[in-house]
């Protein structure tokens, strides 16, 4: 299913520690890479796109295509589904690209059961204390919401150890060279 043109990268972090606006940063600076598009089930936020932030799915509709494989991984996450088209990916490999996939661990685990050669970069906060404010400063999640997610951070963070890279994300711009730094030399060794 999977060509060999471009190499696949998983980028993961909690939430809130920043990852669109890094992976915008590295978006922008590397256009050989290109972001792959997950499909949700949750609604869109203000100023979102269907199809460029993501593919907004009825529960019924990624039920289906779940059911027919089409999910590379997929999660529950927070009361939503979340996953990533295989079909998706693997046009954007064939390509040439060089795909990002801004999943969380357990897709992460999952990909790496049916992939190899996936380079993997964990983002952190620097501390769990800047990533509250970070939570909150944003105004996207009602406090009970932010606490689940910084639970769910405190276990992302423990599990970070199983990924190729980490990048602590103190400064967007600088997170987002580290990373095109290891992409670059990730890819001298292949």
């Amino acid at each position: 299913m999977f060509c060999v043109k471009g190499l696949i990268i998983v980028i993961s972090g909690p939430s809130g520690v920043g990852k669109d606006t890094v992976l915008k940063r590295v978006l922008s600076l590397e256009p050989n890479l290109k972001l792959s598009v997950s499909a949700t089930t949750r609604s869109p936020r203000v100023g979102e796109i269907d199809g460029k932030d993501y593919f907004f799915l009825q529960k019924d509709k990624f039920s289906k295509l779940l059911n027919n494989d089409e999910f590379l991984e997929y999660t529950y996450y927070c009361g939503n589904f979340y996953g990533t088209s295989a079909n998706f990916v693997d046009s954007l490999l064939l390509s040439g690209k060089d795909v990002i996939l801004k999943i969380d661990i357990g897709g992460y685990f999952s990909i790496c059961k049916k992939l190899k050669n996936v380079l993997s970069i964990f983002i952190t906060p620097p501390s769990l204390e800047v990533l509250a404010r970070r939570l909150r400063n944003r105004g996207l999640n009602k406090e009970a919401e932010i606490e689940e997610r910084l639970k769910q951070a405190e276990i992302e963070i423990d599990q970070a150890s199983g990924y190729k890279f980490s990048v602590v994300n103190e400064n967007s711009e600088e997170c987002a060279l580290k990373i095109l730094d290891i992409i670059k030399n990730y890819k001298k060794k292949l």
